[in-house]
């Protein structure tokens, strides 16, 4: 699993400002995450970008770090499934995730969030910018996502689960019919 936190380095260098004029900040919240640590340094550098990206480490409420942003990007490759957009979605943040990984099962491209491509730029632009100039489209978003995060409950989970397991179950052969296949 790779986070690619530099891309917001990459957003931030095209998006200083919204369409209305307002200022472009983004926040990278906990700890460098490997392989990519020395670009989203090296980025920061390059795009002088010391007072528009902030780095607080590991925070405390996350809730009300995460409340302050506008929009969340999930530009990680290999990522089973980000808590983080989840969170973010139920306290009413859109959200822009990589096609690779299981948030595209939950995030539902131009429904409930924006799906992207993991190495296409201009698609993290230009999506973040809609939902940065676009009130109703991110408004929207957040609707629809708080409806699927709702019926991500423990109690669902396990009904799936069991749901599997019953499958699988029915599905194996009973004993003396793999006894008969080993014979023929």
């Amino acid at each position: 699993m790779t986070k690619r936190t530099h891309v917001l380095a990459d957003l931030l260098a095209q998006i200083d400002r919204t369409a209305d004029g307002r200022p472009v900040f983004g926040l990278a919240c906990g700890v460098k995450a490997a392989p990519f640590d020395h670009l989203l340094d090296e980025k920061i550098e390059t795009y002088a970008l010391e007072h528009r990206l902030l780095r607080p480490g590991f925070v405390r409420p996350v809730d009300e770090w995460m409340a302050a942003c506008d929009v969340l990007i999930a530009p990680s490759v290999r990522e089973p499934l980000a808590r983080t957009v989840l969170e973010a979605q139920c306290l009413g943040i859109p959200a822009i995730t990589s096609q690779d990984g299981g948030l595209s099962e939950l995030v539902e491209d131009g429904r409930t969030g924006f799906v992207c491509p993991p190495n296409d730029l201009g698609s993290w632009i230009s999506r973040t910018r809609a939902l940065l100039d676009d009130a109703a489209l991110a408004q929207s978003f957040v609707a629809a996502a708080r409806e699927v995060v709702a019926k991500l409950t423990p109690e669902r989970n396990a009904q799936d689960v069991a749901g599997i397991y019953a499958e699988l179950i029915a599905a194996r052969p009973t004993p003396s019919a793999r006894a008969s296949e080993a014979v023929s």
